[in-house]
């Protein structure tokens, strides 16, 4: 193939049109689709192609690349996001994996480890991780499963949505329980 009268591109077409040539007199238009996307049109002595790679979009962890889309969004609740660089996909999310059955996470999850259970304190409540994140921690076990709330001799409230405060006993010493969503 001769180069003459070729050009080279890095943008997606979405109209194509060659000086002084007719779009019905294109004669051969082509596509292979790989890794990356590789277009030839041909009229004449005229050639075109051009070649792209996908759409790259880096989201941070606790978010998500949603479908059709070139912008991260929070992560769901019952959900986490762990952060990656993702390809665009018309037709399916990417970063964004369900908590296993019967647990349960904040928007913004980051890791598995943020899936978790509610424990319920009267109309309040506290999310439970899978994480230890605090020593000592207040810890609930379900199903013989360790699930874990924070605790601080520092007083806080039980979590970013209750301004109450649950006070725990341990070793003679009072501490605040409290959930790792406000940290």
């Amino acid at each position: 193939m001769s180069l003459k009268n070729s050009f080279f591109i890095g943008l997606s077409l979405a109209t194509l049109a060659l000086p002084g040539v007719a779009t019905a007199d294109l004669l051969d238009v082509t596509t292979d689709k790989c890794d990356i996307d590789t277009f030839h049109i041909a009229s004449g002595t005229t050639v075109l192609e051009a070649q792209w790679s996908p759409v790259q979009v880096q989201c941070a962890a606790g978010t998500y690349l949603r479908k059709n889309t070139v912008v991260c969004s929070k992560c769901l609740e019952n959900h986490y996001c762990i952060g990656d660089t993702y390809s665009f996909n018309a037709d399916t999310d990417s970063g964004i994996t369900e908590c296993i059955a019967s647990t349960f996470s904040p928007a913004g999850s980051k890791t598995a480890n943020d899936c978790g259970h509610i424990l319920h304190v009267g109309n309040r409540y506290l999310y439970l991780h899978a994480n230890k994140t605090t020593s000592p921690a207040l810890t609930v076990t379900v199903n013989g499963v360790n699930y874990y709330a924070n605790l601080s001799t520092t007083e806080k409230q039980m979590n970013e949505n209750v301004e109450d405060k649950l006070l725990v006993t341990y070793g003679g010493e009072r501490y605040y329980a409290y959930d790792n969503t406000i940290d």
